[in-house]
């Protein structure tokens, strides 16, 4: 059907049918919601052999999901390093964007905080050549996962 003009727009169309619509789904809506469940999923269930499948979040999921969450780090086991909001509430993408845009999608959809943490393996992940204020930035993210414990600096005087 070329040539056609529409009617009634898409929202109205996805309204339901009380409301004067068709009570057809919005696809787009119902993909966000189903997105943003996998991504709590992932986060809560017990080890499932889809958690394998996941691959990287889209953007709009992920700040979605980080909007709506509260995350509590515990062992770490459940939280991702590079997009969960567990920084002091926020996400590593909020403390250094540019050190975050260099990551690879996978590292940052698997790597969790128990496992970047040992170590500071998370170093490991930088795999591209980085500038000075890149370079500040992965201080800001040391900084951050490396608290100074203020007593043991001030028994060392």
């Amino acid at each position: 059907m070329h040539g056609c003009k529409c009617l009634v727009n898409w929202q109205t169309v996805c309204h339901p049918k009380s409301q004067g619509g068709l009570g057809v789904m919005n696809l787009e809506a119902m993909n966000t919601d189903l997105q943003v469940r996998w991504a709590w999923s992932l986060r809560t269930e017990e080890k499932k052999a889809w958690c394998s499948l996941a691959g990287p979040e889209e953007d709009r999921t992920r700040h979605i999901f980080n909007a709506a969450a509260n995350v509590v780090v515990g062992n770490g086991e459940r939280v991702f390093f590079w997009t969960d909001k567990w920084l002091n509430g926020r996400t590593i993408e909020e403390v250094a964007p540019d050190i975050f845009n260099i990551i690879h999608p996978f590292t940052k959809a698997k790597k969790m905080v128990a496992q970047a943490i040992p170590n500071n393996s998370w170093i490991h992940d930088i795999k591209k050549p980085i500038n000075v204020g890149m370079f500040l930035q992965v201080l800001k993210i040391w900084k951050a996962v490396n608290p100074i414990d203020e007593q043991s600096e001030e028994e060392g005087r």
